[in-house]
This record gives structure tokens, C-alpha cells and sequence, in this order.
């Protein structure tokens, strides 16, 4: 209940009342509305509906005085207000399809203009007058119409919006005004029903998720006024079933809206959890983040309970098409009974026993939905503090996370532990939100009744004021005892006896308990306890990489290297089924592996090779302190050139705790070595992944082409001493592999050649891959050239494999080498560079022997 005082505007307080009433049946009883807030014999106040939809500190959730009403074809809604008069259009009638439908307004019709003709209440159709009963606004429901209505109510302001008071305080079985501003005083929704050509009233029908009431019971001083509070009585039906009953037994508010959902106030930042807990704040912002909104459909968690004005009718469906938000609405399912199967733990990774330290899921089985309880606590000499986990079940397989820390906070301690769960569900769940609640002097009354609603199973109520603590006003009593959570007081606390009262002994209306703070009080039925008993070892392994070994640094295409790999297990405790890995790159393929597990090792799955990751792979068995080593041999087969890296990693297993190795995510299993140790939480690296790069390939080769050209200076066609041969002097790399430090050696044209060549890609000094140098060089023609009618020339080119860094050489070659029958060809020098020689009237024939002359 959301009341405000005196000082309209500025607070706010929400109560959801519900209270026992008469059996449901078919026969003469008449109206749902104020009149079973406010019968002969009322007590208090009369609050007034607000029709307005404005949001206000005083009503968040506000509501054209918005009602819901279940009919079928042929039946007929009618309807009525202190507001409606002649022809105007105070009332609005919706379809289950959303749609508005037509009602007729005439005379004054659906007027309840006086206290007399609210207890009277309305004809049925076709009924003469008398004893009071008025007549109402009358729809019947068509073919295909059955379903949930909305009904809305504008105020005799005709306004829908603003916050207007304009009421005066009026005793609720005294004569009333009609009312004014954006309220009204009374109001009534009815169907009737048609059997054997008689008509009679259908109760239990009328329900609403928010409705906003004012009661002003205060005088000028600041004082309530005596026996003012709110004597209203409703009734409550939640989804699974149960129909609770709950007087509000003269609570003392000013403005107060009623709503009731199965979690109260929820954790802050998740609505999905019930908090448990009363909250120190008013503001409706803080109520709105902290509240489901009862105008809104249903979540899959969190469940807005309907509040009817007496017993729901037994006979309308479990669900069916509703003008509210979601297109549909539960309505009188059939009670659930509270039954679990099937539980277990597991560890939070997916482990059938290990915690790991990141603690475990609670599973199990439920048939109807329900909140749950559930405590942790040491079997058999083991010593923890009890943790209890609360929240909302779902139909079906539910997974309850828990962390692994016991009541107190800490984590329970490594090793082998044995523990009990006991799980006890709670049905039909309501929480009743009290804010700014000045004063709950008698105690509000709830009663669970019994399955034919004849009689009470229960009265018992929860709250726990601890967050409001000793700064809950100085005027009236505090809640006592502060905390009779379900957790502390398990067997909860008659209402009859102490429906969590506080403010006796005063009349102020501000700085009491209940005085601008968020004031919860629950209850719910308790299943059975289902108890399972169950181990956790709580492991921890630091896993360990210790080395990863080469036999040789290089190698080139064809040859093998061998890596030995030193994995250990530094414990405490001993694992099961850590996997093993070795990545090797592409371009290699696998030879032969080895192992040496020990007497302390072994394999739960033997070393493997996967061709499409390039990895192996194995699953061992390592005792504390255990060291195991793999040897395994690899061949190049055309990698990329430059350092190899080969990467060996120990992953741990499900369930257990690395140190340095374990992510922080609640339940994502181990599955890759990097993200382990990328999440760790450290900031550091872990020990449980190698690199080599010690070991090198290379694909370093060149060519070194040779050309010579005859320049005959004086054009008389032959060949003469002091004439020239250019030389034009190709170096092309033609591997994978840069070259540096290159030195063309030519021992005919003087040694080492120091001429600057012509370089095709940069002017560096580094051969780059595919890249040419040219170097042109002159020789000038000696004597014995003319005499053996040629030169024979041979050059050598070497260079630095920059990735090797080895020396690498090789010997020029002709662009066209001589064949045996070229004259000039010599066996000895088959690579050398020939460049023939005219002299005197001798011509070379062969073509394939080429002289330049220019």
C-alpha cells in the first residue's frame, strides 16, 4: 500500500491486501467492487479509487482505476460508478481483444449516487426495483466473446489525468459524496449469469493488478484521526493455484496503492532474485527499479498475483485471451502440489564431483514452478557455515548456481568434503509491499485457505526489517523482532498473534517505523524438504610446461628435428584426464613420438596426432609432483621460412583449480590452455604453456648467370689483341630466404668484383627474395686470347642466408651452355661462359656458339 499523508505529493507507500470471504457460488449475492470493501458493518475509513494516469511519488503505477473482469457468451457485465450520471461516458469497457466496446448511456443509469444504493447494488437484467438496487449499465457478451474484459473508470471531473484530491474523510459505513477531482467513492463490476431463464450473480470474477486508493484520515494537527485506517478486505489468487485471504486490519496510510506479486522487492540491478528484505527508501523510482510493474504481463520469473474481491470462481478456465498486456492471463488453475526429482550436484564446470572452486549447480527437476530454499551445510565433521540459496524455480530442469562459498562468505576449504543439500520449494508465494506505512498497529492478517476455501491452513507471515535497522522514527513501536525472515524463524509467525505490527502508541503521521520505508511481508506454503548427500573434492593443481627441447637449431627442406617435452603436475593434488598438447606449424609433417610417463604417470588417452589442427593431443593421469616427458619428431616439408614455433601446453581438467591457469567465469569448463591463462584473473602469465623458436628453416639459393659480348673496336671483323669482351653478370635470388653480404668473385676479370650492380627491387644490401643485381664488366683480349680463338670464363657468387646465417656459394652459368658438338665445347669446363674469337678469315658456323660483335 502506497500512502500518502497530509503533505500530499511527496509520499508514498504500497500495500497489497487480501482478505477470507464467502464461498463462491451462483445465487443472489450481488456487485464486486467498493461494496466488499465497505458492507454494513465496515470499519475505518473509506478510501477512494483513483482514476487518473498520472505517476506520481505517491502512485508509480497509476490507472485509469483499472478492473479486469472474466465472461462468458451469453453473460452479462454490468456496470456502475459514483461518477457516472445521465449520458456521459465515465465508464469504458474493453474487449478481450483490446478493442473498446459500445456501451449504452442513458438516464442515469450506472449511477451509485448514495451509501444505501452501493449496499443494495445493481438489478439483474430484467429485475423490477426495489430495496434500493439501481440499475446499471448492462452489456452482453457475444458469440466468440468470452474471454477477460478491462474496465476503466473516469472521474465526475471527467479528467484522466492530474492528481486532483477534492475528498473529504468519510467513515466507510457512513453516507458518502459522490466524490470529485480524480476520485471515486464507489464502484461496482458484476456478471450475471442465465440458467433456466433465471438470472443470478456469478461472484469471484473481478480482479485487478494495481489499484490506487486515498483515504484521507487526518486532521489538521497531523494526527490520524481515531479508527480511521483501512479495514478492506480482499483476496488473492496466485498462479499455482492457492487462494490467500488478508485483512488489512485497520493500517494506517493516507494514499496507497494495492499490488502483490510471488518476490516483493527484488536484489538491486536483478530482477530476477527476491531480495527478502525490507528497503529504506520511498521514492518511486526506487520502487519502480526495485518492483515488478503490475501493470505488465508476466515474466518468466517474476508473477503479479491477482487481487479479486471475494473467492475466485472455480469455474472459469486456467487461461484464456485478456485485454491486458500480453494478449492472455492465467485465471483459476487447479492447486499445485510442490514435488522435485532428480537431485543432484554437479561441479560448476560440468564435473560429477570436483567443485574446483568455482563452485557447484544444484540440479533438479520440478513439476509446478515455485520459489525454492536451499542449504548448504557439512556432514560428518566437516565444519562450514550453512549457506542457503533462495530464488524462483522454472517448470521442468532447473540449474541453481552455487559459488562454492559457505554462509559466512569464504571459500570452502581444498580437499575432499562431504555435504548435504536439502531443497524445500515454496508454492503460492505473495509478498505484500508496505511503503511510507506510518502505522501497522493491529498487524495486517493473511490466511492461506484451505482448498475449498472453507476453512484456514495457515496464518503464518514472514519479514525481515533488518535493513531498516533503528532509523525507523522516533514515534510509535518498531517491528519486534526486526528479522523473522523464513531463514530465522523457519516455522514463521501468526498474523493473528503479529502480523509484523510497529506504530502502536501513536497518532503521528510522519517519523514512525514504517515512515518513508520500503516494508515487506510475505508468506508461502512449504513443500516437503528433498535432502541428497553428496562429496566434493575440491582440487587444485599448479600444472606445469617445464621445458620444450630441440635436438638442432637448423634445418632445410627434407630434414627432422626432434622436440623433448618435460610436463609436470607441482599439486597439491594429484588430476585425472589433463590434456596434453603440441602444436606444430603448418609444413611439417609427424614422424615418430615417445614417452616417459614414470611410475607416477600415466595415459588416459594416448598421444595422437590430429592432421586437421596439425596438433598432437593426450589426456594424462599426473600424480603431485609428478614429471612425465614426450619425445617427438617431426620433417620439414615446406614451411615457411624463419624461426619454427612449437607450442606445448598442460590444460587442466574440468573441476580443477590452477592457480594461474583457471578463468573466472562461473561455468565455462576448461577447453583451450590460452584462454585459461588469458583469464586468470592474475594479470600474469601462466606456467602452463612453452614456445621454441630455437629451431630455424631456410630456403636460401641464388644463381649467377653469365653472358659475354665481343666488341670488335675497329669494324675489320676480326678478333685483335686490346679489344674488348663485355661481360653482363646476373644474380637472382630464387629461394625463399633473403641474402646479404653477396660477393661476385671473377678471378679473369680481377678477384671480387667492387662495381655497384644494377639492383631490380631497392638499393639495399640484401638480396631480397626474387630480386636480380646486374653487374656489366669489361675484359680487354691478350695474346693467348687470339691464340686459342676464345675465352673461357667461370665466376662464383657468395652470400649469407639471413635466417641460417650460414654462408651460402655458387658458379655462374652461360645463358646457353655449350653442347659437344659447339666448337668451343670443353668437358672440363661445361658451366664456363665461352666467348668465341674470329681470326684472320676463320668464321664460327655452329649457332649455338654466339659471338657479339658490336
Amino acid at each position: 500500500m502506497i500512502s500518502k499523508k497530509h503533505r500530499i505529493g511527496r509520499k508514498i507507500q504500497v500495500q497489497c491486501i487480501v482478505v477470507l470471504c464467502l464461498l463462491l457460488n451462483i445465487g443472489n449475492a450481488w456487485a464486486e467492487g467498493s461494496k466488499d470493501l465497505y458492507p454494513v458493518d465496515a470499519k475505518g475509513g473509506r478510501a477512494y479509487l483513483r482514476a487518473s494516469t498520472t505517476e506520481s511519488a505517491v502512485y508509480p503505477y497509476p490507472t485509469l482505476g483499472t478492473h479486469y473482469v472474466y465472461a462468458e457468451e451469453g453473460e452479462q457485465i454490468t456496470l456502475a460508478s459514483s461518477a457516472q450520471s445521465a449520458l456521459n461516458k465515465r465508464i469504458l469497457l474493453y474487449a478481450p481483444d483490446g478493442n473498446e466496446v459500445t456501451l449504452v448511456f442513458e438516464k442515469n443509469n450506472g449511477f451509485i449516487y448514495k451509501r444505501e444504493v452501493e449496499v443494495a447494488g445493481p438489478r439483474l437484467p430484467g429485475q423490477r426495483a426495489g430495496e434500493s438496487r439501481y440499475i446499471p449499465i448492462y452489456y452482453t457478451v457475444p458469440a466468440g466473446g468470452a474471454g477477460v474484459y478491462r474496465v476503466e473508470f473516469i472521474s465526475s471531473s471527467d479528467k484522466t489525468t492530474g492528481n486532483v484530491l477534492g475528498m473529504e474523510y468519510t467513515a466507510a459505513a457512513a453516507a458518502f459524496n459522490v466524490g470529485g477531482g480524480n476520485y471515486l467513492s464507489a464502484w461496482d463490476i458484476s456478471v450475471a449469469k442465465k440458467i433456466d431463464n433465471s438470472w443470478n450473480w456469478v461472484t469471484g470474477r473481478v480482479f485487478t493488478t494495481a489499484m490506487a486508493l486515498h483515504n484521507p484520515s487526518y486532521n489538521k494537527q497531523n494526527q490520524f484521526l481515531p479508527n480511521s485506517g483501512f479495514y478492506g478486505v480482499f483476496k488473492v489468487l496466485t498462479k499455482d493455484g492457492y487462494v490467500y485471504s488478508v485483512d488489512n486490519n485497520g493500517s494506517q496510510g493516507i494514499a496507497f496503492t494495492f499490488m502483490v506479486n510471488n518476490q516483493g522487492f527484488h536484489k538491486i540491478g536483478d530482477p530476477n532474485t527476491p531480495a527478502y528484505e525490507s528497503v529504506p527508501s520511498t521514492k518511486a523510482l526506487d520502487i519502480q527499479s526495485r518492483y515488478h510493474d503490475p501493470r505488465k504481463a508476466d515474466t518468466d520469473v517474476v508473477v503479479t498475483q491477482k487481487i479479486f474481491y471475494n473467492v475466485p470462481d472455480d469455474k472459469m478456465p486456467e487461461q484464456a485471451v485478456a485485454a491486458m498486456d500480453g494478449g492472455k492471463t492465467w485465471l483459476k488453475v487447479q492447486e499445485k502440489q510442490l514435488h522435485v526429482t532428480d537431485l543432484r550436484v554437479e561441479g560448476a564446470e560440468g564435473g560429477a564431483e570436483n567443485q574446483g572452486g568455482k563452485g557447484a549447480y544444484i540440479r533438479f527437476t520440478n513439476e509446478n514452478g515455485g520459489e525454492y530454499s536451499i542449504r548448504i551445510k557439512p556432514k560428518n565433521g566437516n565444519t562450514f557455515a550453512e549457506r542457503v540459496l533462495q530464488g524462483v524455480t522454472i517448470i521442468g530442469n532447473n540449474k541453481i548456481y552455487w559459488d562454492g562459498k559457505d554462509g559466512t562468505g569464504r571459500n570452502v576449504s581444498a580437499g575432499r568434503v562431504e555435504m548435504q543439500v536439502n531443497l524445500q520449494l515454496h508454492g503460492g508465494e505473495v509478498h505484500f509491499p508496505y511503503i511510507d506505512m506510518e502505522l501497522n498497529e493491529n498487524g495486517i492478517i493473511i490466511e492461506l485457505l484451505s482448498k475449498d476455501t472453507q476453512s484456514v491452513r495457515s496464518d503464518k507471515v514472514y519479514w525481515n526489517d533488518s535493513t531498516i535497522g533503528e532509523g525507523g522514527g522516533n514515534f510509535g513501536s518498531k517491528s519486534n523482532p526486526r528479522n523473522a525472515s523464513h531463514t530465522v524463524i523457519p516455522e514463521g509467525i501468526s498474523s493473528r498473534v503479529n502480523g509484523h505490527i510497529w506504530g502502536v502508541a501513536t497518532d503521528k503521521t510522519s517519523s514512525t517505523f514504517g515512515d518513508e520505508h520500503g516494508i515487506d511481508t510475505w508468506t508461502f506454503i512449504k513443500g516437503d524438504v528433498v535432502s541428497t548427500s553428496f562429496d566434493v573434492q575440491i582440487k587444485e593443481a599448479d600444472l606445469e610446461v617445464v621445458a620444450v627441447q630441440s635436438d638442432k637449431e637448423k634445418v632445410k627442406q627434407g630434414e627432422e628435428v626432434t622436440y623433448t617435452i618435460r610436463v609436470k603436475n607441482n599439486g597439491p593434488d594429484a588430476v585425472e584426464n589433463a590434456t596434453f598438447s603440441f602444436q606444430i606449424p603448418l609444413g611439417f609433417e609427424p614422424v615418430q613420438t615417445t614417452g616417459n610417463t614414470g611410475t607416477c604417470g600415466s595415459e588416459s588417452q594416448a598421444l595422437a596426432f590430429d592432421q586437421e589442427k596439425n596438433k598432437y593431443t593426450s589426456q594424462v593421469n599426473l600424480a603431485n609432483q609428478c614429471e612425465i616427458t614426450y619425445t617427438i619428431t617431426i620433417k620439414v616439408n615446406n614451411p615457411t621460412v624463419g624461426p619454427i614455433a612449437v607450442e606445448a601446453a598442460i590444460l587442466r581438467p574440468t573441476d580443477v583449480m590452477d592457480p594461474d591457469a583457471t578463468n573466472q567465469e562461473e561455468n565455462r569448463p576448461p577447453t583451450d590452455p590460452h584462454y585459461e591463462c588469458e583469464h586468470n584473473g592474475l594479470g600474469i602469465p601462466c606456467n602452463n604453456i612453452k614456445t621454441n623458436t630455437a629451431v630455424r628453416y631456410s630456403e636460401a639459393s641464388f644463381i649467377l648467370i653469365k653472358e659475354g659480348y665481343f666488341k670488335d673496336i675497329n669494324n675489320d671483323g676480326f678478333a685483335q689483341v686490346g679489344e674488348m669482351i663485355t661481360y653482363v653478370v646476373k644474380v637472382t635470388n630464387t629461394g625463399k630466404t633473403n641474402i646479404s653480404d653477396i660477393k661476385v668473385i671473377d678471378p679473369l676479370l680481377g678477384g671480387v668484383i667492387t662495381e655497384i650492380p644494377e639492383k631490380s627491387i631497392n638499393a639495399d644490401d640484401v638480396l631480397q627474395v626474387g630480386e636480380t643485381w646486374v653487374y656489366t664488366l669489361t675484359y680487354i683480349l691478350t695474346p693467348a686470347d687470339i691464340a686459342q680463338k676464345g675465352v673461357y670464363n667461370l665466376a662464383t657468387v657468395k652470400g649469407v642466408d639471413t635466417v641460417l646465417d650460414e654462408e651460402i656459394e655458387t658458379t655462374s652459368v652461360p645463358t646457353q651452355p655449350l653442347t659437344p658438338t659447339d666448337p668451343g665445347y670443353d668437358p672440363n669446363r661445361p658451366n664456363h661462359t665461352f666467348v668465341p674469337l674470329k681470326v684472320n678469315q676463320w668464321m664460327i658456323a655452329n649457332p649455338m656458339v654466339r659471338q657479339r660483335i658490336r
